[in-house]
């Protein structure tokens, strides 16, 4: 049988990107700033850009959720914190990106913990 050298449909052609996919490349950068913000222990101009990227996008990882829930939970604000996991559980449970919505269950349940002992002292 003779070779083809047709190339498949669709072949060659760049994907159009999704509008998630667009809105990593703005975001992305931003976390990537507040990483390194955070490193130099500036933690509350860190914290800004991971708040401001949790206002302005519905991001897809896990990690978006996660850095300011621990900064806010050093800093004692557990309602804060408990909030952002909250919405990590709903993207995740909406099937916006791929992952287990258990560890931020449980990081609720020890933000709550911390919450009640702090009200009682």
């Amino acid at each position: 049988m003779p070779r083809t050298t047709e190339r498949p449909v669709g072949a060659g052609v760049p994907r159009r990107k999704r509008p998630w996919e667009e809105e990593l490349g703005e975001y992305y950068p931003m976390y990537e700033e507040a990483r390194s913000l955070e490193r130099q222990g500036k933690l509350m101009d860190a914290l800004s850009i991971y708040l401001r990227i949790l206002s302005e996008y519905t991001p897809r990882g896990t990690v978006y959720y996660e850095r300011p829930a621990i900064l806010l939970e050093r800093m004692g604000q557990f309602d804060r914190a408990i909030a952002i996991c909250n919405r990590a559980i709903k993207v995740i449970r909406a099937g916006l990106f791929h992952a287990d919505a258990e560890a931020f269950e449980k990081r609720k349940m020890r933000l709550q913990q911390k919450k009640n002992a702090n009200t009682r002292l």
